[in-house]
């Protein structure tokens, strides 16, 4: 008995062919696409922290935040990009007004992260000059100003504290 080889179905060579060629081109378009997504999400996550760091600075020179033992920093809060090292470092400049220093960074005291101070890592992708910028405390009246804030916020904490004790309804 002779059996009929007609009714088999397969592939043939030039179907298989056509079939890894096209997995292969799909493949080699993800893994282009995969690294270029990456490198725009990491650039992204760096200017992302970056940004907060530098809200980090100018809020520590609007809050009057102290830097460890040295008090509130008399030339401010600042960053400092460096190239080289291509990090950057929210410092508190400790530098007096009209003397040598003043907004600009030194290493050596200004940049201790025991105190407050910040060290980033900026992406690889990045190209910076040198770049630095400083944030300066408020004016004196600011104080005042900050001072009736955080009174009002009290006054408003105690009222709700009494309405809960009270079990009243506070509006």
């Amino acid at each position: 008995m002779i059996k009929n080889n007609k009714n088999k179905k397969a592939f043939t060579l030039i179907e298989l062919l056509v079939s890894i060629s096209v997995i292969a081109l799909i493949t080699i378009l993800f893994i282009a696409n995969y690294r270029s997504a990456n490198k725009r999400t990491d650039l992204i996550m760096t200017a992302q922290t970056m940004t907060s760091d530098i809200h980090f600075a100018q809020s520590n020179a609007l809050g009057l935040v102290r830097y460890g033992i040295y008090g509130v920093p008399a030339g401010g809060w600042g960053v400092y990009f460096d190239k080289i090292n291509n990090t950057y470092t929210v410092f508190a400049d400790l530098n007096e007004e009209e003397t040598i220093g003043y907004k600009e960074y030194d290493s050596s005291l200004e940049g201790n992260i025991d105190y407050g101070a910040i060290v980033g890592q900026i992406s690889q992708d990045l190209e910076i000059e040198f770049f630095q910028m400083a944030f300066l405390q408020p004016p004196p009246i600011q104080p005042l100003l900050v001072f009736c804030h955080l009174i009002q916020k009290l006054i408003y904490t105690i009222r709700t504290i009494v309405a809960i004790i009270l079990n009243w309804k506070y509006i």
